[in-house]
């Protein structure tokens, strides 16, 4: 069973800190400016997890390459879907990223019992 604990051991992530902050009006203009381009194939606001994999690299800062692997990570393990796609709402919260750190707070529906 994965709990708390392991998956932040797996993960790296430090359990706690506050809630990712989402915007479900993002402008293109504002995506462009955190991303460095608008994705060619926005589906609602959804963007291909494939497109963000193919163009980290080519990214024109560190910020926005952090960003993009940060959308992945978050569409990959924290809110998958069956379209293989993450919302751009969360690109909000990775805003000021190379200026803070990012905390995330998973929800867990139980606390883990240890036992001895």
């Amino acid at each position: 069973m994965l709990t708390p604990y392991v998956f932040s051991v797996i993960t790296g992530l430090r359990l706690g800190g506050e809630r990712i902050k989402v915007n479900n009006s993002l402008t293109p203009k504002e995506i462009k400016i955190l991303l460095g381009v608008v994705p060619s194939k926005l589906k609602s606001k959804n963007v291909s997890l494939m497109w963000l994999y193919e163009n980290m690299e080519s990214s024109k800062t560190v910020a926005m390459g952090t960003r993009m692997f940060m959308l992945l990570f978050i569409g990959i393990f924290l809110c998958p879907d069956s379209g293989n796609t993450v919302s751009l709402r969360y690109l909000w919260s990775l805003r000021d990223i190379d200026q803070s750190r990012i905390m995330i707070e998973v929800a867990w529906p139980t606390r883990p019992s240890c036992t001895s």
